[in-house]
């Protein structure tokens, strides 16, 4: 008796507590934003006051019968309990038209003033009636007023930028989809960067954001493919979307319901999926409600990314990597595939589509850029040579890049060749593309610069890329740019696309800096304000990878980011470090920071040759429009670390890691991962197919291509260049004169003091941790002889005693500073002086403060010189001339002549850099070393440049003694 009325008596139960419950509404606040419960209306999201979503029947239900057709069902809180001022319990129940019911217990909470609210949502089967088979949950929010879908802006990772007004017609929410098609748009929560979703009102700028906090790393199983409504309890991910509503939605389903189309199979319609309706069957997730405002799409978009990195934060899912292992192991595979072959018997490294287990070569074509990267690999090469004394590396590598140089570009031909079928005879591809162009030109100037600071003049290699460079400024268009493609004979446009025109701006500024050319700093500043108008206003990335079109997609983001921090680097504009940090923000979204576990029973079902610890952490997203991941992000570690040095921004630094080293598991240099199945042991396919999203999942093309394996060499040998700190690693000289004069760097490079009287240097406890004090002008302190070589940063604190006198007095410089470098006082003026081999065509500036301190540095890139004053640009750049000698000493004082006299007062933290720091890194050591007090605050009397507990303590103990401050003796 009880049994059978057992759903009734809970019924009573439940209006009963509803009747008796004295809690009918609850308020939590963050920020901002506030989120307002009530039995009658149920919830409403407040954001600046006004309220923006609402639902009245948060308790939703989607139910299965045996016929396999559906019904949503939703209900009202029955109960609202404040358990503190920061948590509110809600619960609801939902019942199926045959009877059966579910139970939700929603938790909602506010953790901080973030604008942010969390959900833990728990719903349990409490009775199974009639033919019910399955059911599903929904958590939705609809907007407070009536809207179009095409009233906001979206983002999704890999999914949803703006409108995707650039995504491939049959996109999951393509546009032409959000104008008329389709009414549903959710996808898994297998989502890139993290599983969430942002909308953004355009006209009003309140926005609101929903993520899944603890989602479910599971993938799912062969059998969760190609079937219209899957019911399955091993179902353990979710779907965020969108769905078109008079009051648009925004929700997540669990488990996870694709629709109105899924890219599951090669994409077609909606993949429905349910769980079985049974006793025992929960759902638990855990979701997060971000509210918030911003003027425009870009904020609003660049703010959520920050916000969801440190949610989804992947420090934890960087590999462990023997990188010396690694690099050998890609280097190895280019050097044994560069081989003479066509006819001709042209030497190179085929473009790609190698058997990955056979060896077997289908295309023995030579590319200059994408996809092949034959250049990038010769520039490996020839690195390669140099670092183990390898002549036949450098020998390939030259060998090929001369090829190009001297056989692309016959004189008939308005352009170079970009593609070389010599396999099958002397053919070249008649279309000429920037994106081709902008990588190979690029990795020849990078090359040429190596071999030139080697002792290696190439000087076909310099004219052929002036020739191009100088192509490029005679046929710009008037608004900066260029067109995709060109036909290479007679030059003409074979696209209206201009979505490329960044692409070539890495090239033109390497090609500035070794000629000077005013011309091409010129050309790549029309052609970024180009990019910075339509691109990185508008949020707009597209064409990077050609075989997919001009479609929203990774590559293009990435390569965006590299030229606009090009730009920043040549030009110290801020304008260009925020279009580059903006850039890097979007290119994040395509990267995977967590780990879906492919299915464990595909790897049978595939003949997979991986370990099932395959992570999908590392490798991202090609394109929208369909789920194929590659590893090509690699290619730009260097990239994101350089952003790093330049912003102190630590997500730059562990997304480039993330990159380079998970980007390794697919290399079986250890014979750990496929048993020594490939061909080689640095062969590895580009990625792995549909990993998260589609396709059988962690399916891939089984074949080698070229760009994968330059890109690993190239981030590896970027961080290795740019990734040594630049107070120890990168110096030559470290003098922090904590107690004495011992070199810091590692060089052992150690000062020895030469006093001009007894007693007359001295170490005092001042600056960051002691500094030296001169007393006497002669006083001086002389490095060993070092190799200065021609790129370098000399620079250090200095604080000048308030009554000096004299003229020309030494600060750092070198024994003599006619064949090396002087920072010093110009004559008897107050003003700085940096000279390089005795030129002294850059401008005096800044003006001392004696009794002050100052940071004081100059840098010089082999031709450019510039000073900086307190990590302000005072003077420069100018142009002279490099060293004439290499060996030199260094000098805190006067230099070799008697005559010479140096500043008497105090020094620290004197350093010389091997190469030449850009401002922003520059400002970063005045603003963030735990420097010597330049401005000492009010209040700081103790004398440490902090107003803390011991300034509190002397300031109680003057007002105890002598009624108020300044009055005691």
């Amino acid at each position: 008796m009880i049994k059978k009325y057992s759903a009734i008596y809970f019924s009573i139960i439940i209006c009963v507590l509803s009747l008796l419950s004295l809690s009918y509404s609850a308020e939590l606040t963050s920020g901002n934003a506030a989120l307002e419960i009530t039995k009658e209306n149920g919830i409403s999201l407040k954001i600046n006051g006004e309220t923006r979503f609402q639902r009245s029947r948060p308790a939703e239900a989607e139910w299965i019968d045996g016929r396999g057709d559906s019904t949503w069902t939703k209900n009202k809180y029955y109960e609202i309990q404040s358990d503190s001022d920061s948590k509110v319990r809600c619960k609801g129940i939902a019942d199926s038209p045959n009877g059966s019911r579910l139970i939700f217990t929603d938790i909602f909470e506010s953790r901080n003033k973030d604008n942010c609210f969390y959900l833990e949502r728990n719903v349990d089967v409490l009775a199974i009636k009639g033919d019910d088979k399955g059911f599903s949950t929904r958590f939705g929010l609809k907007t407070a007023l009536q809207h179009s879908i095409l009233d906001f802006n979206y983002l999704s990772p890999g999914i949803l930028y703006k409108q995707n007004k650039q995504a491939p017609d049959g996109a999951i929410a393509s546009y032409p989809k959000l104008q008329t098609d389709d009414d549903f748009f959710f996808f898994t929560t297998h989502c890139p960067l993290g599983p969430f979703i942002m909308m953004q009102h355009i006209g009003d700028e309140y926005r609101l954001t929903l993520a899944q906090e603890d989602a479910e790393p599971s993938s799912s199983f062969s059998g969760d493919d190609f079937r219209p409504r899957i019911i399955d309890e091993k179902l353990q991910y979710g779907a965020l979307g969108i769905r078109k509503e008079p009051k648009p939605l925004i929700g997540f389903v669990f488990p996870g319901t694709e629709q109105d189309r899924t890219y599951v199979g090669g994409g077609g319609k909606r993949t429905l999926r349910s769980h079985p309706l049974k006793q025992g069957i929960t759902h638990n997730y855990n979701l997060i409600l971000k509210a918030g405002s911003s003027p425009d799409f870009n904020r609003a978009a660049e703010n959520t990314i920050d916000y969801f990195w440190e949610v989804y934060n992947p420090s934890n899912n960087i590999l462990s990597v023997d990188m010396k292992k690694a690099y050998e192991a890609n280097i190895s595979l280019i050097y044994d595939l560069c081989e003479p072959r066509g006819p001709e018997n042209i030497r190179g490294i085929p473009w790609g589509d190698i058997d990955i287990i056979s060896g077997e070569l289908k295309n023995p074509s030579y590319q200059m850029g994408w996809i092949g990267a034959q250049i990038e690999g010769a520039y490996h090469l020839i690195r390669y040579g140099h670092e183990h004394s390898s002549e036949t590396h450098k020998t390939y590598g030259v060998d090929m890049i001369d090829f190009w140089a001297n056989r692309s570009w016959p004189d008939y031909n308005e352009l170079p060749y970009k593609w070389y079928a010599g396999g099958w005879g002397s053919h070249w591809s008649q279309e000429g593309d920037l994106r081709h162009y902008g990588d190979g030109f690029f990795v020849i100037m990078k090359s040429y610069s190596f071999e030139k600071n080697r002792g290696a003049e190439h000087s076909n290699w310099i004219e052929y890329c002036k020739d191009f460079g100088d192509w490029l400024h005679e046929n710009q268009n008037s608004d900066g740019s260029w067109y995709n493609k060109y036909d290479v004979v007679d030059g003409s446009n074979k696209t209206a696309n201009k979505s490329r025109s960044c692409f070539v701006i890495p090239f033109l500024i390497r090609l500035y800096n070794e000629t000077r050319n005013q011309v091409y700093l010129d050309t790549a500043l029309r052609a970024g304000n180009f990019a910075f108008n339509n691109s990185h206003l508008h949020c707009s990335y597209t064409g990077g990878a050609i075989d997919n079109g001009n479609v929203t997609d990774k590559e293009s983001v990435l390569i965006t980011m590299r030229a606009f921090t090009s730009l920043y680097n040549v030009t110290d504009n801020s304008k260009w470090l925020e279009a580059a940090e903006q850039a890097a923000k979007f290119g994040i979204t395509w990267t995977y920071t967590w780990n879906i576990e492919i299915p464990e029973n595909n790897y049978s079902k595939l003949n997979l040759f991986y370990e099932m610890e395959y992570y999908t952490s590392g490798q991202g997203l090609v394109a929208l429009g369909h789920s194929y991941c590659d590893f090509y992000a690699a290619e730009h570690a260097g990239d994101y670390y350089q952003l790093y040095k330049l912003t102190n921004d630590e997500k730059y630094k562990i997304q480039s890691e993330l990159l380079i080293n998970n980007s390794m598991q697919l290399v079986d240099y250890e014979s750990s991962i496929a048993f020594n199945k490939t061909f080689h042991e640095g062969a590895a396919p580009e990625g792995l197919a549909g990993t998260a999203m589609g396709g059988y999942r962690g399916n891939t093309n089984n074949a080698w291509l070229g760009f994968c394996t330059m890109g690993r060499l190239t981030g590896i040998t970027d961080l290795q260049d740019l990734s040594e700190d630049p107070n120890s690693l990168s110096s030559i000289i470290q003098w922090k004169f904590d107690d004495d004069a011992k070199d810091s760097s590692g060089n052992s490079n150690h000062g020895v003091l030469h006093p001009a009287e007894a007693g007359s240097i001295s170490f005092v406890q001042e600056g960051n941790d002691g500094c030296v004090e001169f007393d006497n002008p002669k006083d001086r302190i002389v490095s060993p002889l070092i190799n200065l070589g021609t790129v370098f940063t000399v620079a250090g604190w200095i604080k000048i005693d308030a009554n000096f006198t004299g003229s020309w007095n030494r600060f750092l410089v070198t024994n003599n500073i006619n064949s090396g470098f002087g920072l010093f006082q110009d004559l008897s003026s107050m003003k700085w002086k940096f000279t390089v081999n005795g030129d002294w065509s850059l401008p005096l500036a800044g003006t001392m403060q004696p009794g002050e301190w100052q940071y004081v540095a100059g840098t010089f890139d082999g031709q450019n010189a510039k000073l900086y004053l307190n990590g302000e640009l005072v003077s420069g750049p100018a142009l002279l001339t490099p060293p004439s000698e290499t060996d030199h000493k260094i000098v805190l004082g006067k230099d070799s002549n008697d005559w010479e006299t140096s500043f008497t007062g105090r020094f620290d933290e004197c350093v010389i850099y091997k190469r030449a720091l850009n401002q922003q890194e520059i400002r970063n050591i005045y603003n963030h070393q735990k420097n010597p007090c330049v401005f000492p605050p009010e209040y700081d009397l103790d004398g440490d440049c902090f107003v803390g507990t011991s300034d509190f303590f002397i300031m109680a103990s003057e007002w105890l003694e002598c009624g108020r401050m300044g009055t005691c003796n």
